[in-house]
């Protein structure tokens, strides 16, 4: 299965808007709009999962740039938060907040 970033979203699309433009593609499993927490309006931004690799990849190269609602979309298969991007702390060595006290 693959899931697939779409960014650059109007905040009026909706899930069933952007099923049905990946479903031109082939079978999509699930479409997810992120929203923020505190006031649950939409973050511009959203998943798709689709189970088939080929599918997935011609949706990515075909949407990717086209337009939606009026705005360009940015798509991308979705990658993982790696653990290796947040900072790791020297043994030994002091914070350069301290050194600012």
């Amino acid at each position: 299965m693959t899931s697939i970033f779409v960014g650059n979203l109007s905040w009026q699309t909706t899930e069933t808007e952007l099923r049905s433009t990946f479903e031109r593609f082939g079978r999509v499993n699930s479409v997810t709009l992120m929203t923020d927490r505190a006031t649950g309006t939409p973050r511009g931004f959203g998943f798709v999962s689709m189970p088939h690799l080929e599918d997935a990849e011609e949706a990515i190269v075909r949407l990717n740039g086209t337009s939606l609602g009026g705005r360009s979309l940015t798509i991308n298969e979705a990658r993982r938060p790696s653990d290796s991007s947040a900072p790791v702390p020297t043994p030994g060595r002091r914070s350069a907040l301290l050194d600012l006290l």
